[in-house]
């Protein structure tokens, strides 16, 4: 095995696909219509704690058009609605091993079902597919021909990546399109497919900034920034690795109330020592799936890491 698994880490690493898997399912049982993003996204996260892991990253709820980085405010209002496509991306962490995993639903109504097995066809095939040297640009190919024999469209600048100890995105990348130069699968990687389709143009541009962040570690800071640093951020061990919300920070930081807290976050935006995430979207505004499992390359093929074996 590769280091990654030394002392124990493999099973670090089911643990945290296990728990990732079943929060995703226990997400996807709360949305009903009527139903506020923000109760699911607080019970989802907070069921991960309870299993013993940590969030890897704040789960991403997208609905529609919307394919990725969303997450509720602290004060967000919205609620589910009947007809919303609901991407649910979730990661759970056990010291560093991270797993990743995603699928979508139709909230009250069966008019994108087609679309969404498209997506689920293509993940099955395309796990059927990995085993050591496999070319990942091949993996890609497989994916798009997928999609489109079911009369749909791969979100071509979107792709599925490697997962590493503390790095979610990892050095692999998986296409959802056929793709040249990526090299091959190796024995030993995690990878996270998660293809992601559309009957719209097929590619994602950036929207609004959202209210998820990762940590720069940039050498020079002012005194003020690096106190707002180490008081929001860097006091949170994971949050030197992992993404976090505005949310987080304003329920882990007691002292400060919301808004010194959604300032502090600005600020350290205009100082370089925090990345904003921009909420991602459909080109054409059409509705994006993605299903997504977390999978561990061994010398027979793909082992699906993010399932609930107990089921």
């Amino acid at each position: 095995m590769k280091p990654l698994f030394i002392l124990g880490g493999l099973n670090k690493q089911r643990r945290a696909c296990e728990v990732a898997a079943r929060a995703r399912e226990l997400a996807l049982s709360l949305i009903r219509p009527g139903v506020p993003l923000l109760e699911v996204a607080s019970e989802v996260e907070r069921y991960i704690k309870l299993e013993g892991c940590s969030v890897a990253f704040p789960i991403n709820i997208a609905i529609d058009d919307v394919a990725a980085h969303y997450t509720p405010t602290y004060n967000d209002t919205k609620v589910f609605k009947k007809g919303d496509v609901v991407k649910i991306d979730v990661g759970a962490h056990l010291k560093g091993y991270i797993g990743d995993t995603a699928r979508t639903m139709e909230v009250g109504t069966k008019e994108n079902q087609s679309l969404i097995r498209a997506s689920e066809k293509a993940l099955d095939e395309a796990i059927a597919m990995i085993r050591p040297g496999v070319d990942l640009g091949e993996v890609g190919a497989l994916i798009e021909s997928v999609i489109k024999s079911k009369g749909f469209k791969p979100i071509r600048n979107l792709a599925g990546h490697s997962v590493e100890k503390y790095n979610l995105h990892g050095g692999i990348t998986v296409p959802n399109t056929k793709d040249k130069m990526l090299g091959v699968v190796r024995k030993c990687d995690v990878l996270a497919i998660e293809p992601f389709a559309t009957n719209g143009k097929g590619r994602v541009e950036e929207g609004e900034e959202g209210s998820i962040y990762t940590f720069i570690d940039k050498k020079m800071y002012t005194r003020k920034e690096a106190n707002m640093l180490q008081h929001l951020i860097l006091t949170k061990n994971d949050w030197r690795f992992m993404p976090f919300c505005q949310r987080m920070c304003i329920a882990e930081v007691a002292d400060l109330g919301p808004p010194q807290v959604e300032f502090a976050l600005k600020q350290l935006v205009r100082a370089g020592g925090i990345y904003p995430f921009k909420v991602l979207k459909e080109v054409s505004g059409a509705p994006v799936v993605q299903t997504e499992h977390t999978v561990l390359v061994t010398k027979r093929g793909a082992e699906v890491l993010t399932i609930d074996r107990e089921q």
